[in-house]
């Protein structure tokens, strides 16, 4: 039995699950696959052949607006992690998921405008945070005798 890497397991479920979405069977899997590499079998292919397999197909799979709503997901991920290190809490994707949704409806059946509003707040929470952090002390001269309690 051959052992493959992770990033030929990535890849191959990667394959397979786009396979599903774009409602393939198993023959025309093996036909797609043949036809691109000349070869029967996931396993015979590298992760650099599967991954192109996988861009072709992903084209077919995933509507337009599912990619944009993929990648606006990504972002608001992206926000969410950027604010809880800058406030040092926890960034595992499940502990960011259970901010995102609190008060809210499942992440992955937000509306685009929920999305965005959570991605603008964050992204301001995380903003203000840097400011307060990298902002230079007011310092103002006080005159020792202010000090001493002579004044």
């Amino acid at each position: 039995m051959e052992i493959h890497s992770s990033d030929w397991k990535k890849a191959n479920r990667r394959f397979y699950v786009l396979a599903s979405k774009c409602h393939m069977s198993s023959d025309d899997v093996h036909a797609t696959i043949f036809s691109a590499y000349g070869k029967t079998h996931t396993n015979e292919l590298s992760p650099a052949q599967l991954n192109s397999l996988c861009d072709s197909l992903k084209d077919h799979a995933i509507p337009e607006h599912e990619q944009r709503m993929d990648r606006l997901r990504k972002r608001v991920l992206g926000a969410v992690r950027r604010y809880c290190q800058a406030m040092g809490y926890q960034t595992d994707n499940f502990y960011l998921l259970q901010i995102i949704q609190r008060g809210g409806e499942h992440f992955n059946r937000m509306s685009e405008a929920e999305l965005m509003r959570k991605y603008n707040t964050f992204n301001k929470m995380a903003q203000e945070l840097d400011e307060v952090r990298h902002a230079q002390p007011i310092t103002m001269a006080i005159p020792l005798s202010m000090v001493r309690g002579e004044a």
